[in-house]
């Protein structure tokens, strides 16, 4: 669904209508190597664009890892980032990460998908691998960014 919203402020600073980009639906995302994507048990999410702000949430829970090797990523998202956003992880399981390790998600600019990081290092993240994110992996993820 999509529309217009009316007098929602003002984009230059004069009184009076404008109007803002207003858009919400669906989205396929997939757990990938960025060449082999993995078979997905629930792959979709849903997504509310306000002007040039997306925000994007969903279930994610796969079904086989298949030809995936080394870094993941969640691909799929509606509209490419033109600046780094705000994302979080709410849930995660069937992970084969340490105790006390947590998974986090980048958004790269002019991407169509999220980086999935390990909090696992002295100096911050390290990107999460195949292994361990497993062939039933699964996480519940937040995201806002802007757009062009």
């Amino acid at each position: 669904m999509s529309g217009v919203i009316g007098g929602a402020g003002s984009k230059s600073g004069v009184i009076g209508e404008t109007e803002l980009e207003y858009e919400y639906g669906t989205w396929t995302g997939t757990f990938t190597d960025n060449t082999n994507d993995m078979s997905m048990d629930n792959n979709t999410g849903t997504y509310v664009r306000i002007g040039n702000s997306v925000t994007v949430c969903g279930y994610f829970v796969g079904n086989s890892l298949g030809s995936c090797s080394g870094n993941m990523y969640l691909k799929g998202l509606p509209f490419n980032s033109n600046v780094i956003g705000a994302a979080a992880i709410s849930y995660g399981s069937y992970l084969t990460i340490s105790a006390g390790y947590t998974i986090a998600i980048r958004i790269p600019v002019g991407q169509p998908y999220l980086i999935l990081d390990l909090w696992d290092a002295a100096g911050g993240t390290t990107q999460l691998q195949s292994g361990e994110l497993t062939y039933n992996g699964r996480v519940q993820i937040t995201a806002t960014y802007t757009i062009s």
